[in-house]
């Protein structure tokens, strides 16, 4: 949940749908890479970027025969110039800070905000 109601969305030129209106887009921006039955869904010639684990040959087969073009973002450059895109550092920073908050939740004594 993006803690933004649909209303929003909508108000700023979104259209709403269900799942088979989302893959009958030209482009597909997914987090995970889409399960068998999304890709189904989808038409031949649909951009599809996200995350979509590039070393597992029988994914990356799926979305070929499926004739989709897909760009893996966890496959971007890891230098400072695509550093804006590198989903894999941002990620790991996220689940750092949240390794941080559940740790300080369970912590039974004072967290001093100098403590790293």
């Amino acid at each position: 949940a993006a803690s933004v109601p649909d209303e929003a969305y909508v108000a700023a030129g979104a259209e709403i749908t269900d799942a088979a209106g989302a893959y009958a887009s030209d482009i597909v921006l997914k987090v995970r890479c889409p399960l068998d039955s999304e890709i189904a869904l989808a038409k031949a010639g649909t951009v599809l970027v996200g995350m979509l684990n590039p070393f597992d040959a029988a994914g990356l087969q799926r979305l070929a025969t499926a004739q989709l073009t897909a760009f893996a973002l966890e496959a971007a450059p890891r230098t400072s110039r695509a550093q804006s895109m590198d989903v894999l550092s941002s990620q790991a920073n996220i689940a750092g800070y949240k390794a941080v908050m559940m740790a300080a939740n369970a912590y039974q004594r004072f967290f001093p905000m100098l403590m790293t």
